[in-house]
This record gives C-alpha cells, structure tokens and sequence, in this order.
C-alpha cells in the first residue's frame, strides 16, 4: 500500500459525520464555523470529515431563536440530529428566564374560593384553556399545592405554549419536568405545576 493510501485510510477512519435533519434555508454552524443552509436535497444539512469528539452545533432560522446541541462524533459513523420546530425568540426567553408570556385576550383566571368552584374544577378549566390544538393530555393528578401533568404534542412548539399558557392564565410557575422526541415525529412531555401563587 503506498503512503497515500495509507493517509487516506487513516483520515476515514478518526473523521466522522453529522446529520441535521431541520426544514429547508436553516443556517448550520458547527464549532462557530458557518456550513451553509440546509437542503431539501439533504434532508437538512449533512456535515463530514469533523473530528472524533464533542461538537458545538448552531441551526438559526432568522427570526426564531438558535437551537444549540453538543453532538458525539465518532470515527467512521454518522451522528443524526434532529431539529423540527423553532420558538420565538420572545417565547424562548420567557421559558427559559420562568417568567409570563403575554398572549393576548388572556386574562388571569380568579382562584376558587370555598363558596364557588372547586380546585380540580379550577385547574381542569385553566388546562383545558390553556391546551392548544394538537396537543392532549395523557394524565393529569390535581394535588393541593402542585399539579403533574403527562401528555403528547404533534408539535414540540404546542408544549411551549402550552406552558406559557398555564403560566399567563394562572400566574403560578411550570416546570418542564421531561421532554422526548418519539419515532413517529410526535412529543410527550411531563410537567409539574406549583399551584400556590
């Protein structure tokens, strides 16, 4: 085998791949280098010859907020990643610093008191409200101080709303306790709301 071969045969093998799955005319940066837009022709953004390790990847939609992933590269394989919803940048924000999220036309809902209605009454009508379309839950334990909710989303943005909605509705906090990507492109989620102001 010549010298050349020999380079060529190592180079193969330490380097790797990453898929980015993500919608057409996405900005794709891995470790602050810019690698161009994503294709329909690639299903995203198809990036080779990085080396084994940790890898910084940045998708941008103008106008939305940047999704940041460490992706594993390892020699010789591809490494898929899967970006399929955007939030605002404003939507970003408010989830990420806990606070509100004004939607309009939403108005705080009064809390039960002991003459009126109950508080599984109360949080049944304040998750219906405040559910988008697409999304359902899948269980629901209405507790004195805290509420735990598990459910699925055809979006992974209806689960943003839908705890921004919860919060601007109720005026209580919401914890994005987990959320999963399944294989047949839908989300399941599990939140844990704190039902003191």
């Amino acid at each position: 085998m010549n010298v050349l071969a020999v380079l060529l045969l190592a180079v193969v093998e330490i380097t790797g791949s990453i898929q980015i799955t993500t919608e057409p005319g996405v900005v794709v940066t891995v470790d602050g280098s810019v690698r161009g837009l994503s294709t329909v022709e690639e299903r995203g953004k198809y990036v080779d010859g990085l080396s084994a390790g940790n890898h910084e990847v940045r998708v941008e939609k103008l106008g939305f907020a940047p999704k940041v992933v460490t992706v594993l590269v390892r020699p010789g394989l591809t490494s898929e990643i899967k970006v399929l919803a955007f939030l605002t940048k404003e939507k970003a924000e408010a989830l990420k610093s806990g606070d509100s999220w004004h939607l309009p036309n939403r108005k705080r809902k009064p809390r039960p008191d002991d003459g009126g209605q109950s508080l599984y009454d109360y949080w049944t009508s304040v998750l219906d409200e405040a559910r988008p379309t697409g999304l359902s839950l899948t269980d629901k334990t209405i507790l004195p101080r805290e509420i735990r909710i598990s459910g699925k989303a055809t979006k992974v943005t209806q689960v943003a709303d839908f705890i921004l909605s919860i919060r601007e509705i109720a005026g209580v906090p919401v914890e994005l306790l987990e959320v999963r990507s399944e294989g047949d492109g839908t989300t399941t989620f599990r939140l844990l709301v704190n039902a003191v102001r």
